[in-house]
């Protein structure tokens, strides 16, 4: 049969299609395949982020953006400093950046034409 993996909350609001898959148990025909994408589609779903009509972040998403970077902003000056990030880093992943990742979270934000 066909198995179709539908996420809500794309642009306006209705489902999405983030795969189909064409599997058999009974072959044993990508049944496996079918699983991985399931889970995938669970773990890391894309439509609660990011608003593909709009080509932008969905509302929710940048609301939670804006609240963790309030939470690591410490003297509330709308800018991270190394220390905020040191320690977003160490509470949402266990292990601080290198100073290779620093530099290049702050080539990457140069490139962007981001500024404080």
């Amino acid at each position: 049969g066909r198995v179709t993996f539908l996420t809500r909350g794309g642009g306006g609001g209705g489902a999405c299609v983030e795969a189909v898959v064409e599997c058999s148990a009974l072959k044993g025909l990508n049944v496996v395949e079918a699983f991985a994408i399931a889970a995938r589609a669970h773990l890391y779903p894309s439509t609660p982020l990011w608003d593909r009509k709009g080509e932008g972040l969905t509302r929710p998403a940048s609301q939670a953006l804006r609240r963790i970077f309030s939470l690591y902003d410490t003297d509330d000056d709308g800018v991270l400093t190394d220390a905020d990030l040191q320690k977003y880093q160490s509470v949402a992943f266990g292990t601080p950046l290198s100073p290779q990742e620093m530099r290049g979270i702050y080539d990457f934000i140069a490139r962007r034409g981001v500024s404080a």
